[in-house]
């Protein structure tokens, strides 16, 4: 309860304009608490990121390891449609990722090449040397634009209602992000799946 409360707080104020009243107030505990378990407001924080990307991970890994069982088009596909489903279903996380990048990563290192699962590096490099992904775009451009991607989706509220409250409308937009990001890797040699 008390990391959903400071989540929440967190993701609509950052870790310095978020209040360590508001947070308890939502949570329904005492002030202490967060100093007892956590050391600081600070602590709290490190612990809603922890969280937060722990459980993007613990759902994302298991959709990499298939998706090194297949040929790098289909196993790209399944792997970025597989982080923008366990992206979205944290809607807090994309806000959090915005403020810590927007304050240079206070909290957590950078989100970079060295952080990537060592199944999808295997990916895409064989998807290199076959021959299938483009040879001038560096992986560390593929993360980027697709990190870019994946947060930015919610915006789309703002111009279509709220598809991705909408499982069906969620899915579309997955697959329309996944498209782009794959016709832009691939040169539009992929065959749509």
């Amino acid at each position: 309860m008390l990391l959903a409360a400071a989540a929440e707080e967190f993701a609509r104020q950052g870790s310095r304009g978020a209040r360590v009243a508001e947070i308890v107030r939502r949570a329904g505990v005492n002030e202490r608490m967060i100093y007892h378990h956590f050391g600081s407001k600070d602590g709290l924080y490190q612990a809603v990121l922890a969280d937060q990307m722990g459980g993007l991970a613990e759902q994302w890994l298991p959709v990499i390891q298939r998706a090194t069982q297949l040929d790098p088009a289909a196993g790209l596909r399944l792997a970025l449609r597989g982080y923008f489903d366990a992206f979205h279903a944290r809607p807090l996380l994309a806000p959090l990722v915005l403020h810590e990048a927007m304050t240079d990563w206070t909290a957590r290192p950078p989100l970079n090449v060295d952080n990537l699962p060592a199944g999808l590096l295997e990916l895409y490099r064989r998807g290199q040397r076959d021959g299938l992904i483009r040879a001038d775009i560096d992986i560390a451009v593929i993360h980027a634009t697709a990190i870019t991607a994946l947060v930015a989706a919610p915006t789309v509220r703002g111009l279509a209602g709220n598809p991705l409250a909408d499982p069906d409308r969620a899915a579309r937009v997955g697959d329309q992000i996944v498209d782009l990001l794959l016709d832009g890797i691939i040169g539009g040699r992929r065959s749509s799946g």
